[in-house]
């Protein structure tokens, strides 16, 4: 089961993902993620602190945020990758396009710069 808190720092988005996105969260997922693209909101931080999966149709919505965000002069950052989420990310190739960083404050002011 997949809970998310979301919180606005300037015109940056953070998005708390909280527990596993399996098979039966992708909708519920998919949603969340799309919904933030209609309500405008294209810098978007992730904060995986407390994520404890992520299959592979989340990733590939992560990568549709992305694709449509930059085409708007937005971006998307991922923030405290549990190893496993952070392994398979490297795997993938995905941690080359996304921004992957530590804290909050460093995703901020990485989307921040990119304008």
């Amino acid at each position: 089961m997949v809970e998310f808190v979301e919180e606005t720092r300037d015109d940056v988005t953070i998005l708390r993902v909280v527990g596993s996105v399996q098979a039966a969260d992708n909708e519920k997922f998919a949603r969340e993620i799309q919904g933030l693209l209609e309500d405008g909101k294209i810098r978007l931080v992730i904060d995986a602190t407390n994520l404890d999966y992520l299959n592979s149709r989340a990733m590939g919505e992560l990568v549709a945020y992305y694709q449509r965000a930059r085409a708007t002069n937005g971006n998307l950052a991922l923030v405290n990758l549990k190893p496993m989420v952070a392994k398979i990310l490297r795997a993938i190739g995905l941690s080359t396009l996304i921004g992957c960083y530590r804290t909050i404050d460093e995703a901020l002011r990485s989307i921040q710069q990119k304008d």
